[in-house]
């Protein structure tokens, strides 16, 4: 569907725009959306009459993708062959970096030549970096983005600057960023003159120049009377230590891992212990203990070198995922030249998790683990670890596609005495490449392509069945390959049509004053369709408006429906796209009034009798034939995917996942 719009905000309500922005989406000729509910993504052809940078099509991209919670926008922009000239490659170079993931850091530097059939690209790398490009075909991406947007094909080279060349643009650079330090420096010492001669206080010299290491408060927050500390990502809890090496001391005033950054006396730190282990010095003779600590915002090593006896209570007591208080000193480490921590006495403490605090407590039946690439990331044993944390009498393991999180959630269930309810999210496809919608079909399969078909369209004010009303509907009655019958009415949608709407279909707000609402209109063709098939191009669009509007008017609607989009891709693979106008193209069948309902149905009518002659070539002669036919010859690799979740109920279910 083309719209020709000059607002584009009644398509994009929720996106606000500035502007700046606004100027260049009221400059847009033509606009062609495709949209992808099930990856929620939408690509906007649009075409411009001037060329707009890409710095402002990302910035459109992102406050679309914000509105609307969506995971893509791309927006696809035309011109003219006219706007094309030699300073549109660095643009050019912008999307190729976008979309070919191996050109970016090659092009960070570049010169080029266009002539009349052909662009060469210079990059400062050798002839590996060339050879790699030409590997992931950088120059057909590049030569394809600019006949995408401007229909003009040029052969794009990659060479390689001259070593000498290279080498002079880097002493440039370096010469370049050297004036620019010591342009700084001036600067700064020029300020600090100013500051002294206003007698400032020194601290605010460089009030303007403060830095942050983290996002994190670098204060302590302490809640019962010091025995719960906010440090970094976590809340320790203090209240009620153990002490399992040395001797016992206060935990106050603890200190953030982050802010220890050089040798420091008498420090309390809290952190969860990773990576703990032990390795024999070359004389062997002693142990070397190391470990880590972190508070979720920083992290420090601890390191030991002692006789094994001096470790005893470290080898015993710590180990990886417990929580401790250090009583601890800070140094410099003398082999790597890192701030680590030497302890005295190690406290072991609890931590402060996310609770549920309901009364009655759930049962989670669609949980992922690190086993789901992409979808999460906490281990299985920890899932059923958290879930029995909160009280929860069972949890589901339902990963993408596989089963190997199970044995370690089972061997984590097993010590707490938890239930773990097996499952998986699996994908899988309606193999039976079906045509034919809706309810009671088995009715309908003996039908044959001779019967009587009833093919409608409709037109409406928008694409959303909840939010916009029909204008037009149009029918035909097609038996025996010929129309018998024909039905068409305006429809008063009581809300004013949209210009673009009105552009392209013709249908303006005059046109259908007076004529019937849509829950008259809607019941009249329905009266006319009768207990027939009804057709239609995209079916699921078109039947979705009647569907509502007899809904909300208790009009029965109980008609199955066929889809000739879904059937002409199975009739006619060899076609990319399968619109009304292409196939009517592609069958010869002439020019005709589209985004007319009444036209529109006409054309899909004579588009169907030569759909069935297609497939009755093949051998099938009704309905129930035709689905036999389509489900033996369907390849469910290329067939869209479906989730569905299974849970195990017993052994024999588990066997058969």
């Amino acid at each position: 569907m083309v719209i020709a719009l000059n607002k584009f905000d009644k398509i994009f309500a929720k996106y606000t725009q500035t502007d700046e922005i606004r100027a260049i989406l009221d400059s847009i000729v033509n606009l062609t959306p495709r949209i992808d509910r099930d990856r929620r993504l939408i690509e906007i052809e649009a075409e411009f009459p001037a060329i707009v940078s890409k710095t402002d099509l990302y910035k459109i991209e992102d406050g679309i993708r914000e509105a609307y919670e969506l995971n893509i926008v791309r927006i696809l922009p035309k011109y003219d062959k006219s706007l094309f000239t030699k300073r549109y490659i660095p643009e050019a170079v912008k999307e190729l970096n976008r979309v070919g993931a191996v050109s970016r850091g090659f092009f960070n530097d570049f010169d080029y030549t266009v002539n009349e059939s052909e662009i060469e690209i210079k990059i400062s790398f050798n002839n590996g970096g060339v050879e790699l490009l030409y590997t992931a075909k950088t120059n057909e991406i590049l030569s394809n983005i600019i006949y995408s947007e401007f229909g003009l094909r040029f052969d794009v080279k990659i060479t390689r600057e001259p070593v000498e060349v290279v080498a002079d643009y880097f002493h440039n650079e370096i010469a370049e960023l050297q004036q620019q330090a010591r342009k700084t420096v001036n600067e700064i010492e020029a300020h600090r003159s100013r500051q002294i001669e206003e007698a400032a206080p020194v601290e605010d010299i460089y009030k303007d120049f403060d830095r942050i290491a983290t996002l994190s408060s670098s204060e302590v927050i302490n809640e019962q009377d010091g025995k719960i500390f906010h440090i970094g990502g976590k809340i320790f809890d203090a209240s009620a230590p153990e002490f399992i090496v040395g001797s016992e001391f206060d935990i106050v005033e603890p200190t953030p891992i982050r802010l220890i950054d050089g040798p420091r006396k008498n420090l309390i730190v809290l952190g969860e212990v990773f990576g703990f282990e032990t390795k024999e010095t070359r004389r062997g003779d002693k142990l070397i203990l190391t470990f880590s600590v972190t508070d979720k915002d920083s992290s420090i090593y601890i390191k030991l070198t002692k006789p094994k006896e001096e470790l005893e209570e470290y080898l015993k007591n710590v180990k990886n995922g417990i929580t401790v208080a250090l009583s601890c000193y800070s140094k410099i480490d003398s082999f790597d030249g890192e701030v680590i921590l030497v302890p005295d006495s190690i406290a072991k403490i609890k931590q402060n998790y996310r609770t549920d605090d309901a009364p009655e407590k759930r049962v989670e039946l669609h949980c992922h683990t690190q086993m789901s690439s992409m979808d999460a990331i906490i281990p299985p044993a920890d899932l059923v670890k958290r879930a029995h944390s909160w009280g929860h009498r069972a949890v589901a393991l339902t990963d993408h596609g596989n089963v190997q999180g199970f044995p370690l959630a089972m061997e984590a269930a097993e010590k707490l005495g938890m239930k773990v309810i097996y499952g998986i999210e699996n994908y899988f496809v309606d193999d039976t490449a079906r045509v034919l919608f809706g309810d009671h079909l088995d009715e309908y399969m003996q039908t044959g392509f001779d019967a009587e078909y009833c093919v409608f369209d409709i037109e409406t004010t928008g694409l959303s069945p909840q939010s916009c009303k029909i204008t037009e509907i149009g029918a035909v009655i097609l038996k025996n390959g010929e129309i018998i019958d024909r039905f068409n009415t305006f429809t008063d949608p009581e809300v004013h049509i949209p210009e673009e709407i009105t552009k392209l279909t013709g249908i303006t707000d005059d046109m259908v004053a007076g004529a019937p609402d849509n829950a008259a209109a809607v019941r009249s063709f329905l009266e006319f369709a009768g207990n027939r098939i009804l057709v239609a191009h995209n079916a699921s669009f078109d039947t979705s408006f009647i569907r509502k509007v007899s809904q909300d008017n208790q009009i029965d609607f109980p008609n199955p429906y066929l889809d000739t989009v879904a059937l002409s891709r199975y009739a006619n693979p060899e076609l990319k796209r399968h619109k009304l106008d292409t196939l009517a193209e592609y069958y010869k069948l002439g020019n005709f009034n589209h985004h007319r309902a009444c036209d529109d149905a006409e054309m899909l009518a004579r588009i169907l009798v030569c759909l069935f002659d297609k497939i009755r070539g093949e051998g099938a002669g009704n309905l129930n034939e035709m689905q036999q036919l389509m489900s033996e010859r369907s390849d469910p690799l290329k067939l869209k995917s479906y989730h569905q979740i299974l849970l195990v109920k017993n052994l024999t279910g588990m066997k058969n996942l």
